[in-house]
């Protein structure tokens, strides 16, 4: 059988491009195999009409799992559908890998792979698609122009790889499933203040419950409210009420509320003036004003003749933050092609002037849209599907200079992905954004994310001299292991010093006496979207045995990475009457590490250990509590504990090395015992921590069956907080021997006065 073939993108926002050929693609079926659902399916199919046909085909596969024919057009109805678009990749992967003949290749199957792949982010699979899909055309039709339309897929893969090499300082948040829906949401508009968010939506509950062609719902436009939570489930704009303080009751119900913002017909929103109490409106193909007055949004006027096109849609547009300047997207006669960016100015009269094209520095053949203009009136952000973009639309930002724009630039990844990425909206303060996007962890098709931009904060560095230490000139080397850079800082003075957010830091440090010898320290800085002090502490202590002799140094480094002003101002009962780090040194000693927000880590360097079985840390933060002194075992009297990956059980060889410690408790009978688990630093967290709980309790338990009072055994679990050796080598890499020996238990013996 011999068809037509159209390859288009998906519809929700345009057509890419278009393509058509004829050959041979439907597998040969018997009369046995098609039954009436079967032709009922394909004769939606065949007429685009993918809503209807996609639960039959659901049905048909049911029955007949493998049949390539049905996954491959059940994944075109996911493709095309504004429902769960992602589901595609399952179906076309089914019917991929039943293919087992080259007579059984349906050759479109790998343009539509390679295309939700792309859009999905996984370039290198959209790749090789896309070349097999190539090939396939060779063979079957010899259509080199077929061919070579697909070229512009292959580079944008190319060059979305390499984009995603390096990422951007944004972080892409979905707003949740009070704002998103299972259909497509998108053009945001955001108040000043940041508590209202105006969006357009396609659900199901669209006034009118009118369905388009192609299967969509008409557009409305949907509100809701911005708490110290989360966003407020939205609601239809006409649905809420407005009183005169604008936010106090929302989402109140009201009588005699007109129904004046949506209609039986496409409205969507497409901008706010500055004050919030302006709203544009799209709808029949212009746009619409409708003003805040008396607690409601009044009855939508068109904005003006001039901007309205006779033959043309003008579907989105920005205004300057004066209101003199309005930028907007229209397809009239006169562009570059397809959806061009004009701009307009009022006149000293009201009047506006007459629209003029951005020209080639923004517009291209293809389409240019959504654009946002700056509260600088200066800086265009605006979407296209040229420029170098990695996949339908990019956002680009461009500046106006010398009564031209400068060359676009593409805002990066990952605010921008092999799918659509349109209607960027920035936050006045510049530390935000809001964006229409499609992605895999989404609700639906297109949603509404938050872009949040995470920054390099500046580290208080201080170090402190316990059991007075007198300072010496000790210089620290730290290196980001993510871009090898090193910096040498200087333990005794302030430093200049920044740490880039989510990234893996060493610390080396020298050993108090400055000889050769050196710690290191491996941690990771935190998300950071703001620009706040963290609060980095080296701490030095003497290490003296029971008889009070120097017998090494103790290293502890204190990461505390928050916004630890912010916390000592909630913290009540804490009196900030000291130094800032004096404060913050304090305060961080009254809280429990949790490897994100506060990290400690420590060593002791000892200078000769042989022949002495107990050593005393004096901890220099206790010096008025004379009840109990801290001594740790020697290693070469108690050993550490070792134990399997992920276990808990106590080997043989561990009981020994047990009993030892069991016949010294046995033999001084005025001291106690901590005995502290750790793990590596596989697995969750939590699990982590309950492990190594779980192996100081073996141990602790064992000691109270041989006849050791439980009231002298006290049994703690650290997790992976304090490493001994590297978990990851300095490349990233594994190391399965130095996780062996983080897998571990220790003992501290404590001797009352």
């Amino acid at each position: 059988m011999k068809y037509i073939i159209t390859f288009l993108r998906p519809k929700a926002i345009l057509v890419l491009f278009v393509v058509v050929c004829t050959f041979s693609f439907t597998l040969p079926l018997s009369a046995s195999d098609i039954n009436k659902k079967a032709r009922k399916a394909d004769n939606f199919f065949l007429f685009s009409d993918y809503r209807k046909a996609l639960p039959l085909y659901i049905e048909l596969i049911e029955k007949n799992p493998a049949d390539i024919n049905y996954n491959y057009r059940a994944g075109v109805c996911y493709l095309y559908s504004n429902v769960e678009t992602f589901k595609c990749i399952g179906y076309f992967e089914t019917a991929r890998k039943n293919i087992k003949d080259s007579k059984d290749s349906i050759p479109e199957l790998f343009y539509y792979l390679g295309h939700a792949y792309q859009m999905a982010n996984r370039f290198t699979e959209a790749i090789q698609c896309y070349t097999t899909f190539k090939n396939l055309i060779k063979i079957n039709t010899n259509n080199t122009i077929l061919s070579k339309s697909v070229d512009t897929e292959l580079e944008q893969c190319i060059d979305g790889n390499e984009l995603m090499k390096s990422p951007t300082n944004a972080r892409l948040s979905n707003l949740g499933p009070n704002v998103n829906s299972i259909y497509p949401d998108y053009a945001p508009v955001i108040s000043t203040d940041e508590l209202m968010l105006i969006f357009t939506s396609k659900r199901k509950e669209c006034t009118g419950n009118k369905i388009t062609p192609d299967g969509n719902y008409y557009e409305d436009i949907f509100i809701s409210k911005n708490t110290s939570d989360d966003w407020v489930s939205s609601k239809k704009l006409d649905s809420s009420f407005i009183k005169p303080n604008f936010f106090a009751a929302l989402f109140a119900s009201a009588k005699n509320i007109g129904k004046s913002i949506n209609t039986n017909e496409h409205d969507a929103s497409i901008g706010l003036s500055l004050d919030g109490k302006k709203l544009y409106i799209y709808r029949f193909n212009d746009i619409w004003q409708s003003e805040y007055e008396n607690g409601k949004w009044s009855k939508p006027t068109k904005l003006n003749n001039v901007i309205d096109g006779k033959n043309s849609h003008e579907s989105s547009m920005t205004l300057t933050s004066d209101g003199n300047t309005i930028y907007f997207s229209s397809e009239r006669d006169g562009g570059f092609g397809g959806k061009d960016i004009y701009q307009t100015t009022k006149h000293n009269d009201g009047t506006w002037s007459v629209p003029e094209n951005l020209g080639p520095a923004i517009n291209t053949e293809l389409d240019e849209d959504a654009p946002f203009i700056d509260a600088d009136n200066k800086t265009l952000y605006f979407s296209s599907q040229a420029h170098g973009s990695i996949g339908g639309f990019d956002v680009f930002k461009s500046r106006s200079e010398n009564n031209d724009w400068t060359p676009p630039e593409s805002l990066g990844f990952p605010i921008n992905s092999g799918a659509d990425d349109i209607f960027f909206v920035p936050n006045a303060k510049q530390n935000k954004a809001f964006i229409a996007t499609m992605r895999t962890d989404g609700i639906g098709n297109y949603d509404i994310y938050i872009i949040n931009y995470i920054r390099p904060s500046k580290v208080l560095l201080v170090t402190t001299y316990n059991n007075d230490l007198k300072p010496i000139n000790l210089k620290a080397n730290i290196i980001d292991s993510k871009k090898k850079n090193s910096i040498m800082v200087s333990l005794n003075q302030n430093n200049d010093l920044s740490y880039n957010s989510t990234e893996q830091y060493q610390l080396i440090l020298p050993q108090y006496n400055n000889d050769s010898n050196t710690t290191a320290f491996d941690f990771k800085t935190p998300e950071s979207f703001g620009l706040f002090p963290y609060f980095q502490e080296i701490n030095y202590d003497i290490v003296e045995n029971a008889k009070g002799q120097l017998i090494g140094y103790k290293t502890t480094v204190y990461n505390a990475f928050f916004d630890i002003e912010k916390e000592l101002k909630k913290n009540k009962n804490y009196a900030a009457n000291q130094k800032k780090e004096e404060e913050y040194s304090a305060f961080i000693r009254t809280l429990t590490p949790d490897n994100n927000k506060l990290q400690v880590y420590s060593h002791i360097n000892y200078i000769d250990t042989t022949s002495l079985p107990l050593l005393a840390v004096n901890t220099g933060n206790n010096k008025k509590d004379k009840k109990t002194k801290i001594l740790s075992s020697n290693p070469n009297s108690f050993k550490t504990i070792l134990f399997d990956f992920s276990k808990s059980d106590l080997t043989n060889e561990a009981i020994m090395d047990i009993e030892v410690v069991f016949n010294y408790l046995n033999e001084n009978k005025n001291t106690s015992l901590e005995i502290i688990g750790y793990t590596d630093s596989k697995g969750l967290d939590l699990f982590n921590t309950i492990l190594s709980k779980k192996r100081a309790s073996e141990i602790m338990h064992y000691l109270i069956k041989k006849g050791i009072d439980s009231k002298r055994l006290r049994s703690i679990g650290r997790g992976e907080s304090q490493p001994v050796v590297l978990n990851e080598n300095a490349d990233g890499t594994d190391n399965p021997e130095g996780r062996k020996q983080n897998r571990r238990v220790e003992f501290i013996i404590v001797q009352a006065k």
